[in-house]
């Protein structure tokens, strides 16, 4: 029977990472075909690469994505968010923006929390619980 919250943690991750593997530690090699081939974009199109994002260009992929899908972490989809863009743009804009310029994703964006009932009394498998959010 699982009676601390790190056994059961134990017995999720140890589930998932069966589930997805583990990561990969030999990085492929540079396809040298590729690097041959020299410069593919002018100049000036490397420029305009480095330009930083407008805020017509984050909303308009924001709203690109349809309204039922992407769940975010509070089970809110894109439709909530579409509807509240007045509102939330702005912070929208910043955490993008501040992605692109320092490379660095808040904690709170990436973060996954699973929630599970057991399904039975004494717990040792993953398959013995049921996600509730």
């Amino acid at each position: 029977m699982v009676k601390r919250y790190e056994e059961v943690a134990n017995i999720m991750s140890s589930f998932y990472t069966q589930l997805l593997g583990q990561q990969e530690a030999i990085i492929p090699q540079i396809d040298k075909c590729v690097v041959n081939a020299g410069p593919v974009l002018t100049v000036e199109q490397q420029l305009k690469l480095c330009l930083p994002f407008l805020k017509k260009e984050i909303k308009a992929s924001m709203f690109f994505i349809l309204i039922y899908n992407s769940l975010s972490l509070n089970g809110y989809n894109s439709g909530f968010f579409k509807a509240s863009w007045p509102i939330i743009g702005q912070w929208v804009y910043h955490v993008a923006q501040d992605f692109f310029n320092r490379w660095v994703m808040p904690k709170y964006l990436t973060t996954t929390k699973l929630v599970t009932l057991a399904k039975v009394l004494h717990l040792k498998k993953a398959i013995e619980v049921r996600p509730i959010s």
